[in-house]
Order: structure tokens, then C-alpha cells, then sequence
């Protein structure tokens, strides 16, 4: 690849970023407190295990670290349950921005896809078809969006 194609693409996608940067910071920090919780959740399974059989593990030491205790089963259970909630909340919030962030990075490179085309020359069209262009960039931007929204 020429670099001079690739500063093109990567200024494309910091300008990107950087007209849609709350909404890509709130994707980022949603997906981060999704982490968080799914990391927290066999690490709490820990230490379950430690109230059922009393084995003092690892795993269950690190929910000490935790500004409140969980020697009680009933708070560990709420607590467990509530982290449970809060990842089902997260995930979906991860997957609702993400899609939409998406969405929005397809509809800006349509619009400067189209103020592209306006500026080739109609003589081009007419040498080599214009269903040829519409099919390659249907294409190519199908395969954009599957990229940003699905990963």
C-alpha cells in the first residue's frame, strides 16, 4: 500500500473519530464497564464457591478489594445478581453504540463517497458504466458497515 494512500485513510478515520467523539468516548468507557463485569463475574462465582466449601482462593481474595464486604450470603447474593443486571445493561449498551457509531461512520463516508462522484466527470460514466460504480461502492460500503457494527 503507497503511503500516501495510507495518511489519506488514516486522516479519513481521525476525522471520523474526531466529528463523532463523544459518542466514540461513551463507546469506549460502555465497553469498558462491560469488561469490568464480565471479568468481575467468575471472580464473584469464586466466591461462592469459598462460601459453599470454605476455600479461601485467589479468586475470592480479590473481592476484598471492594469498598464493602461480602462475608454476608445475602449481600453476596444482591450483589451478584445486581452484577449480573448491570452486565446484561452494559452489553447492550455496548452493542447499541457501537451499531450506532457505525451507522454513523457509513452515513459520513456516503455523503463524501457521493461529493466524490459529483466531481468525476460525466464522460467517465458514460465510458464504463455506471452500474459498474454503483455496484462496487453498494458493495464496498455493505462491507464498511458489517466492519464497524459487527467487528
Amino acid at each position: 500500500m503507497e503511503p500516501r494512500y495510507e495518511l489519506r485513510k488514516r486522516g479519513l478515520i481521525i476525522r471520523l473519530y474526531s466529528q463523532y467523539r463523544q459518542l466514540a468516548v461513551a463507546t469506549l468507557l460502555v465497553s469498558f464497564f462491560a469488561g469490568m463485569a464480565t471479568l468481575l463475574i467468575p471472580i464473584t462465582i469464586g466466591k461462592y464457591y469459598d462460601f459453599l466449601f470454605g476455600m479461601h482462593s485467589f479468586r475470592a481474595r480479590l473481592l476484598t478489594l471492594l469498598p464493602f464486604d461480602l462475608s454476608d450470603i445475602h449481600l453476596f447474593m444482591a450483589f451478584f445478581l445486581s452484577l449480573i443486571g448491570a452486565r446484561a445493561v452494559l452489553t447492550y449498551g455496548e452493542r447499541y453504540l457501537i451499531n450506532l457509531l457505525g451507522e454513523k461512520f457509513v452515513y459520513s463516508l456516503r455523503i463524501l463517497l457521493f461529493e466524490s462522484q459529483m466531481r468525476i466527470p460525466i464522460r467517465d460514466y458514460e465510458d464504463r458504466g455506471s452500474g459498474r460504480y454503483l455496484l462496487r461502492f453498494s458493495g464496498d460500503l455493505k462491507s464498511l458497515k458489517q466492519y464497524f457494527c459487527q467487528g
